[in-house]
Formats: C-alpha cells, sequence, structure tokens
C-alpha cells in the first residue's frame, strides 16, 4: 500500500503557532526580568530600611552636651543700691519676697507654662523648710537672691551671711544678689552685702500685692514698668493668692507690650558662674570697687551709700541717708 502523503497545515496556521511560541517565549523572558529586578529592589529596601534604622539608632543615642550648671554669679558695683536696669531694651525682671511657702509652687507653675525666668529673693528661715523648691526654682532657669534670714529690719551680718551659706549648702548655688527687708537701706547694710560679693537690689516697680489690693490693682500697678524696670512681687509672707491670679494676665500684658522678662542678673549683665569655674567665686569676695558708695551710676539706677530708705523707690526716696537714685522714677513706694 502506498505511504499515506502528509498534509501540510495552511501557512496561517503555521505562523499562528510560531507567534503563540514568541509570545510565550517573550513571557517567560519578561517575567524573568520581574523576578529579578523585585528581588534586587527588596533587597535595596531592605538595605536601606536597615541603614534607616541604624541612622535612627545612632540619632537617638547620640549624647546631646549639656551647658554646664550656673553655680553662682557675680556682681559688679556691690557697694551700691540697683533699682532698674538699663532703660534701652524692652526687658523686665519679676522678682517675689518673703519664700518659699506656699504660694511658690503655683507661681513656679505659671512661669514655667509660659517660659518665664525671675528672681526669687529667699528668707533663710522659709529655705530650710523647703529645700526643694530652692532646687526646682533653680531648674527652671530662674534664680535665687538673699532676703535675710528672718526679715529683719537692717538684717544684721550675721543673717545676712547665714542665708547665703544656706542657699549654698542646699544647692550649691551662692547668691550675688541681696535685697534688704523693706527696702530699708544703711551703709552698713550696703557694706555686709558688698562683704558677701553681693549687689545691693531694690525696684523700680511695687505692685503692692503685699497689700493684697486685689487682683486687678496688682495688674495695673505692674503695668506702669518700662524698659530695664524690677517688678516686686512676693510669693509668701501672708495669704498670696491674689499674687497667684494676678501673675499670668500680668505676664500677658506685659508681653503684648513686647517685654521680654529676664533675671535681674540678665538685666543687670552680671556674670553667670558655671560648674568648672569655682576659682571665680574663691576670690576675694569683698573687692573693693572703684565705683562704690559714691553716687548713682547714670541708667543702670544704681545709686551710693545711704541711698534710699524704707520703701524703696517710694515718694521722696525717703529713709537713712538721704540720698537718691538717678533713675529711680518714684513708681513705687513698697514693702519687701
Amino acid at each position: 500500500m502506498p505511504p499515506v502523503p502528509v498534509r501540510k497545515p495552511p501557512r496561517r496556521t503555521i505562523l499562528i503557532r510560531r507567534a503563540v511560541a514568541l509570545a510565550a517565549i517573550a513571557a517567560i523572558f519578561v517575567l524573568a526580568i520581574w523576578l529579578v529586578t523585585s528581588g534586587g529592589s527588596s533587597a535595596g529596601d531592605d538595605d536601606s530600611a536597615v541603614a534607616s534604622t541604624e541612622a535612627g539608632t545612632t540619632s537617638t543615642t547620640e549624647v546631646v552636651e549639656e551647658e554646664p550648671k550656673v553655680i553662682g554669679c557675680l556682681a559688679r558695683n556691690k557697694g551700691v543700691e540697683y533699682r532698674n536696669g538699663k532703660r534701652k531694651k524692652r526687658v523686665v525682671a519679676l522678682t517675689f519676697d518673703d519664700g518659699p511657702g506656699p504660694s511658690t509652687p503655683g507661681i513656679l507653675d505659671i512661669l514655667n507654662a509660659r517660659k518665664v525666668r525671675a528672681t526669687f529673693f529667699v528668707l533663710g528661715q522659709m529655705a530650710q523648710e523647703s529645700p526643694e523648691l530652692l532646687q526646682r526654682i533653680l531648674d527652671q532657669g530662674s534664680e535665687i537672691g538673699n532676703h535675710s534670714w528672718g526679715h529683719e529690719n537692717d538684717a544684721p551680718w550675721e543673717s545676712v551671711s547665714r542665708t547665703s551659706e544656706l542657699i549654698e549648702d542646699l544647692t550649691g548655688y551662692r547668691p550675688c544678689l541681696y535685697r534688704p527687708p523693706y527696702g530699708t537701706l544703711s551703709p552698713t547694710g550696703l557694706a555686709n552685702a558688698k562683704e558677701l560679693g553681693m549687689a545691693t537690689i531694690l525696684w523700680d516697680i511695687d505692685s503692692l500685692d503685699w497689700s493684697n489690693p486685689g487682683v486687678d490693682h496688682i495688674v495695673s500697678q505692674a503695668e506702669a514698668a518700662r524698659n530695664g524696670s524690677i517688678i516686686l512681687l512676693h510669693d509668701a509672707g501672708r495669704d498670696r493668692a491674689e499674687t497667684v491670679v494676678a501673675l499670668p494676665e500680668l505676664i500677658k500684658k506685659l508681653r503684648k507690650r513686647n517685654f521680654k522678662f529676664v533675671t535681674v542678673t540678665e538685666l543687670l549683665r552680671f556674670k553667670p558662674v558655671h560648674e568648672g569655674e569655682e576659682e571665680l567665686l574663691e576670690k576675694k569676695k569683698g573687692k573693693e570697687d572703684e565705683t562704690g558708695g559714691s553716687g548713682a551710676e547714670g541708667d543702670n539706677g544704681a545709686g551710693g551709700k545711704g541711698a534710699g530708705g524704707k520703701g524703696a523707690g517710694g515718694k521722696g526716696g525717703g529713709g537713712k541717708g538721704g540720698g537718691k537714685s538717678k533713675d529711680d522714677t518714684g513708681d513705687g513706694s513698697g514693702k519687701s
């Protein structure tokens, strides 16, 4: 029997089969490329993730060098009293006397929430009862001044010296600011402060909060502040609820007038002393100042020996010595 001839498929069928085969090969090729690329990208992403994680770890573990702790300050012209700072810049200093007391934590809360630094003139007998509040004052960036041991009028040397020693023992901070009780000035008081390395600080704005005149009155009094003013407030001595309530509004109104709040040492440009600079504090504290005790010192508000008296900045500037700071404006006759 003769062989059956094999019939060739039509040419069109052959072309279709070739096209399908080529398409399959192309699909396999594309798939292979995708797999390789995807794997490389995944690896790259993993590497990036690892690198990012490592970078993040490095960032979070990087040690940020802290500024040295402030352990004191160095006053200038210690033989005179200061009622205000220079009048050129839009700055004021809030000061609080007679504490620390029951109202001090609330006042510190208000200052901290509003990022305001202030100066606290503390009594030794109050400070020994609340050492944690002294440390908190410093931790918040505010500062401590000496206000005598027991608020004695024309406080004796022992009262002032004992208070400075206590402050340093409790906090490691040596004050360079002294505010005499009641604002009473005398040649002996100025000399005592100078011998202990402190400038005598009064005020030119009295909030009158010591008399509990009402919240609105306290705010109104403080609004009289001008460039370089030192504002007298209290955080103890009696119930200071009015001061606590007035303080936020007082800060708000002064900020609205573009005032910046600074400490007294910043206002008067006294030098801060940091850890590692202890030798500066060990130098003779009673070094004589060439300008000490001879009248006022321009717009720094520094007066001479015997200037002022009870109620610093008050009408007539009265009291022992009869003198008056050149830049004293009579804005506040007060009790401190």
